[in-house]
């Protein structure tokens, strides 16, 4: 080291080549290792998306698509509506009423929750207070650190009759909930056509059972129960089958048959529907 340091003092000296020439050694040892450790990274990344596109492709795939299928695609049964029964002179001894699930997805109507409770608590029958709460998202920290809002989509009230279901979907149709229409951004108009259009939706339909002349004939004319069943179409759904007296005997013509609606969104936004309706029974006199 004394020489090579003496041997610098000399422009152009042996020890001072000597010391360049170590130098750039070193340095040209320094930036293979760097390459070769920014190569293997880079072919790290490339295996591992390389294995995320096997998985995708093949592990994965099956249970892939069967969720994307769930998420673009809904089926509701459609039950059909069970016969009357009817004396000779055609007199309702039993018939069977239409009732309806009415659901809502409260995300969408915040932050005017108060203002569609106010409008919906007449036609439904329920407190301001108590569809304000149903209609209010919490929001939620996930485990994972995300933010969630829930509930995504609620039950707004069970077995309502027609005439309050058309009440609470024209109120809504036509009011304005006190926006001017002229002030509102192109964001807030389509969220007031999403709440005039799907402020109240069908979640589905059921049937009660009704004897106009109470218990009179009932041995005769029998009575129903109701059970998920089964049919062809490969989804179970709530129907009601007879148990005594003519409701038994004459169950198979009085339930009729079912029908379904399948509605499947593709990624383009397409809808395809496929509708068949529903049979309704047949009548006995």
């Amino acid at each position: 080291m004394r020489r090579l340091r003496a041997g610098c003092l000399v422009p152009g000296g042996t020890g001072c080549r000597r010391r360049r020439q170590l130098e750039a050694a070193m340095l040209k040892s320094i930036q293979y290792r760097r390459l070769l450790w920014l190569s293997l990274l880079v072919v790290l990344a490339y295996c591992g998306l390389g294995w995320r596109l096997v998985d995708l492709q093949y592990l994965s795939a099956a249970a892939i698509r069967q969720a994307y299928a769930e998420s673009t695609l809904r089926e509701n049964i459609e039950a059909p509506m069970r016969g009357d029964i009817l004396d000779r002179h055609g007199a309702t001894l039993t018939t069977s009423i239409r009732l309806y699930n009415l659901g809502t997805e409260p995300p969408m109507i915040s932050p005017h929750q108060a203002r569609v409770a106010a409008l919906l608590a007449g036609p439904l029958q329920m407190s301001q207070a108590e569809l304000e709460a149903k209609l209010t998202p919490v929001t939620n920290m996930t485990a994972k650190g995300k933010t969630e809002v829930t509930p995504r989509y609620i039950m707004l009230k069970r077995e309502v009759s027609l005439e309050q279901l058309k009440a609470a979907q024209a109120i809504m149709r036509t009011n304005g909930f006190g926006f001017d229409l002229k002030a509102l951004t192109k964001t807030e108009r389509d969220q007031l056509d999403w709440l005039r259009k799907h402020g109240v939706q069908v979640e589905s339909v059921v049937q009660t059972r009704h004897y106009p002349n109470g218990a009179m004939a009932g041995q005769i004319l029998g009575f129903v129960g109701s059970s998920n069943v089964v049919y062809s179409v490969g989804r179970p759904v709530v129907a009601a089958f007879g148990l005594a007296g003519i409701e038994r005997a004459l169950n198979s013509k009085l339930a009729g048959v079912p029908g379904y609606r399948r509605v499947a969104r593709s990624a383009m936004a397409e809808v395809n529907e496929e509708y068949l309706p529903a049979i309704d029974g047949l009548n006995v006199v």
